[in-house]
């Protein structure tokens, strides 16, 4: 399922028919709200958006008629997109919510069946008052790119670094490596400037994308 924040819909790819007639092929497409920033599809077919509102983001869940509302974030902002953007993935197996802050040193885990939050921080937690600069309305600094969830862990690609040089300057980056209850494992060093990742099936192996769309491979020894 890909989020089409252009149309406001979720649609689902069919991989096997696109590889065959080497065009993209959607069987199937479910409207969401305008300004869904993420949304994800429940297996009990629920659809859960992630919607930016004039000041929060609020969890939209709906349950066939029923949509429940609620703010994702405590403190309202004149500024959400800077203040709490982040890349956020869904475990269907357990109903966990993971969102990496951009913004923010912190991950944050929600679940759906229950409702508990809780957020994981390697280092210290960002005061809120300092992740925007007043001078121009935009982050100061940047953590989390890229989040990637498998069925034993979480994959979190630390940036950490200047927004003014963020996607500009290279530097090595870290890949912070947590289990599903958000303990820290292991912090792995590239070399290489990394923006985006994913893991394969077997948990063994990461690839990353760098500025100039180069793929690296990296094998994991856990």
């Amino acid at each position: 399922w890909i989020n089409d924040v252009n149309s406001s819909s979720l649609k689902r790819l069919n991989l096997t028919q696109s590889v065959e007639k080497s065009l993209c092929v959607v069987d199937s497409i479910i409207p969401i709200l305008p300004m869904s920033i993420n949304a994800f599809l429940t297996k009990e077919g629920n659809v859960v958006q992630e919607v930016m509102t004039p000041n929060n983001f609020e969890l939209v869940t709906k349950k066939g008629d029923d949509i429940h509302k609620e703010n994702i974030y405590k403190k309202d902002t004149p500024h959400p997109f800077s203040m709490y953007k982040s890349t956020m993935r869904m475990d269907t197996d357990s109903q966990l919510l993971f969102f990496s802050m951009v913004a923010a040193n912190q991950i944050n885990i929600m679940d759906l069946s229950c409702g508990k939050r809780s957020s994981i921080c390697i280092g210290e937690y960002t005061d809120v008052e300092e992740i925007i600069d007043k001078d121009t309305n935009t982050e100061k600094w940047v953590y989390y790119v890229d989040l990637r969830v498998t069925p034993n862990y979480i994959f979190a690609l630390y940036m950490n670094q200047n927004y003014q040089d963020s996607y500009a300057k290279e530097k090595p980056v870290e890949i912070h490596l947590f289990n599903k209850k958000g303990i820290p494992l292991k912090i792995i060093q590239l070399n290489e400037y990394i923006k985006n990742i994913c893991i394969t099936e077997d948990e063994m192996t990461i690839f990353g994308l760098n500025n100039d769309h180069s793929i690296y491979k990296y094998e994991l020894t856990l």
